[in-house]
Parts: C-alpha cells; sequence; structure tokens
C-alpha cells in the first residue's frame, strides 16, 4: 500500500507548519511506512535545529493531531489511520 503524493505533501505541510523557521533549518520525511492491519502510518522525520532541544519539543506537541488533521482532509482513507511520528534530531554547529 503507498500512500499518494498529494497525502504525502499535506504530511509534509503539517509537520513544516509545526516547526517555524526559527526552529529548525530543515525538516525532512525520511521514510513513511504503512501498516494496514494496524491501521498505523510510521513516518520517520530528519530534523535539523539551532535551538536546544526544550524549544524544539514545545513545536512537537501536538504534531500527532496536525498530522492526523492532514490524513483526513476530504475524507481520504488514510483518515482511519493513526500517525506514529519519530524525529530524528540533529544539532547544527556554528563556528
Amino acid at each position: 500500500m503507498n500512500i499518494p503524493n498529494q497525502v504525502l505533501k499535506r504530511l509534509e505541510a503539517a509537520v513544516t507548519e509545526a516547526f517555524p523557521e526559527d526552529l529548525v533549518t530543515e525538516i525532512k520525511i525520511e521514510d513513511v511506512t504503512i501498516d494496514a492491519e494496524a491501521r498505523e502510518i510510521r513516518i520517520t522525520l530528519i530534523v535539523s535545529t539551532t535551538v536546544d532541544p526544550t524549544a524544539f519539543a514545545e513545536g512537537y506537541f501536538g504534531l500527532t493531531g496536525k498530522v492526523r488533521h492532514s490524513l483526513a482532509e476530504k475524507g481520504d482513507k488514510w483518515s482511519k489511520f493513526f500517525p506514529i511520528i519519530t524525529p530524528s534530531i540533529g544539532h547544527e554547529v556554528h563556528a
């Protein structure tokens, strides 16, 4: 089962909206895995940030709900799936 490009774009928009530019320098959806039996969508994000993890975590709060809402747009079948989001966070080094 594959996620259509339009749904991936909605996912990316929801994630990007959750993290303003002053918190992150790059967000990339690295992997999306679907478990149709469990009705789960596992999303792995790569996030580059220049802030401490506490400030970043504030943007992460509520992200599952935002992604779930983006999946439910226009009554898509994806609205029945629960998103599990795993961030991989890296800090940039400034000289």
